[in-house]
This record gives structure tokens, sequence and C-alpha cells, in this order.
């Protein structure tokens, strides 16, 4: 089993699998001249079963190569890290701790997989992505392409827009706030007038511009 993961809590995995680190491992199989890293550790990973692809961090949205390189060496890859994976890859094709109560229950999950040499051939003929997936997938490629087709089409007349937020919109707000701005700034300074001692009035005035 292979873990890629700088934050993974692989002591339980340990006692029941042998774990190998990745970066080891590529160093052991490969040279710095043999191809990318990317290449490297897609060889290294092809001789796992498993890969563990925990990222540093638990954040929904967040989510790295981990995962898309354990599923292009064919391996199941063991994920941690976006609550929300299952919308982005096929569920029945890896591993998501976070559909588990427990650690131990998705320790429990890998080792029935492990054992079963056709659930897990199954598992890794399935596809990276469901139905759902891949039409929102080619909806969003769409939405790229009319995008872009709109730029380089009809010219700079054609695509040019004034959106909310500009800084010629961000100008005049702020002049507009500095107009109905200047009587509150006078209320203040008549109160000022009113309850501080001269003195301290001068240096308040100085400081604030008032």
């Amino acid at each position: 089993m292979l873990f890629f993961a700088s934050s993974a809590d692989t002591g339980k995995l340990q006692v029941w699998r042998h774990l190998n680190s990745g970066d080891t491992t590529i160093q052991r199989r490969g040279s710095p001249n043999e191809g990318t890293w990317l290449s490297q550790k897609l060889k290294a990973q092809a001789h796992f079963k498993f890969s563990i692809a925990f990222e540093n961090a638990r954040y929904h949205g967040y989510t790295s190569e981990k995962i898309l390189t354990s599923l292009f060496a064919g391996q199941v890859p063991i994920y941690w890290g976006n609550p929300g994976i299952a919308l982005d890859f096929n569920p029945e094709r890896f591993i998501d701790v976070h559909s588990f109560e427990s650690f131990e229950l998705a320790i429990e999950a890998v080792r029935v997989v492990d054992e079963d040499p056709k659930l897990w051939l199954e598992m890794v003929r399935k596809p990276f992505y469901t139905a759902k997936q891949l039409k929102e997938i080619e909806y969003s490629g769409q939405k790229v392409e009319l995008f872009l087709k709109n730029i380089f089409m009809n010219g700079q007349s054609g695509i040019s827009r004034r959106g909310i937020g500009t800084f010629p919109d961000f100008v005049e707000k702020a002049q507009g706030r500095l107009v109905n701005g200047s009587k509150f700034r006078s209320r203040i300074t008549d109160s000022i007038r009113s309850i501080v001692p001269a003195g301290l009035r001068h240096w308040i005035k100085n400081w604030f511009r008032l």
C-alpha cells in the first residue's frame, strides 16, 4: 500500500498492512532523468493496489492531484480531505473516508476490498465519473468554449462590458459618499467643540483633519 500524504494518520493502517512512502518508492524505482515527476509517480503507484490519497487539510472544495494520480495508476484511492469529493468523482471508484462514521470502519472497508480480488477489480474497472458528472463537465466545457468564441469572433466592441464593481463605479460611489458625508462630518466637529477643551480640540482637529 502506497501513501502520498504529509498529514495522514497511517498508524492504524500500518498495523494491518505495510505502508510504503511514495517519495521513497519513486527514488528507489526511478531517477530524475527518467521522465517527469508525474510519470515517475504513476509508474511507482502502478505496483500497488491502493494509495492513501490524504490531503493536507480537510476543506470543502479543496482537491489536489492525489486522487487523480491514483486513479490513472489503476489503484483504488483511499481518500480524505474534501468532504464533497463524491460530487466530483464516482464514489464507487474509490474509498471515501468521509462516508464512514469512524476511521476504523474505513479501514475495515479497505480490508474487505483487499481480501476480495474480484471486488477490487470491480472497483478499478468503474469509470472515474458518473453519467451526471460527465454531463456537468461537458456543460462547463461548452460554457468556456462559448466564452472564448465570443472573445475571438466578436472583437473588442462585442465583448467589452462595464460590470458592477469596476473602478469608475467605485469612484462614483466614493464621491457620492464624500458629498453625503459632509453634513455628518460637520455634526462630529460641532460635537467635539461642545464637549472637548480647546487645547485637546486643537490636537484632535489636526490629527483627524477636522
